[in-house]
């Protein structure tokens, strides 16, 4: 499984205290928090969190709310929602992604796996999803031209599987 990561950044102008994180929703015990309590944020510091889902989920969508609490100012939640898809069953040696620049093209193969109707996204640096594709039946191997996308950095990702893309 891949872990979550949830960056808390402190956009105010003073220290925010000592934070307090909750886990809440219908799928709350399908993660561990690590901890419950961060210590104070300067102005303009950050913070990782991570959420870790639990080994042996089932192939199913889990939404929990993220809520961070501290004194002193309002509280703030992230709705999260984690897809896990048959690709969560195979191990990152067996994924193999060529870009080739001379035609523009991103070769994605999966071991000797049949990845039928397994969804593939291009995501760029502002999360929005530029690129949807899809394995063919019977396939191992996709094949998707992105002559169209601008130089930069890209997120591929499949189910719970993502991987980085430089497009030169």
């Amino acid at each position: 499984m891949i872990e979550l990561t949830v960056r808390i950044l402190n956009t105010g102008n003073v220290s925010t205290g000592d934070l307090m994180l909750a886990l809440t929703g219908k799928s709350a015990d399908a993660f561990t928090l690590p901890e419950a309590t961060i210590s104070s944020l300067a102005v303009g510091e950050e913070t990782d969190i991570t959420l870790i889902p639990n080994a042996d989920l089932a192939q199913r969508t889990y939404s929990v709310t993220l809520t961070v609490n501290g004194e002193g100012f309002e509280s703030q939640s992230i709705e999260i929602s984690y897809i896990v898809t048959g690709i969560d069953n195979v191990n990152a040696n067996q994924v193999k992604i060529f870009p080739n620049p001379v035609i523009n093209e991103l070769i994605i193969k999966v071991g000797n796996l049949n990845m039928e109707n397994e969804k593939v996204r291009i995501i760029d640096f502002l999360g929005k999803t530029v690129i949807n594709a899809q394995f063919p039946p019977f396939s191992s191997q996709l094949r998707i031209n992105v002559s169209h996308l601008p130089a930069g950095v890209y997120i591929v990702r499949m189910g719970g599987y993502m991987t980085k893309l430089i497009k030169e």
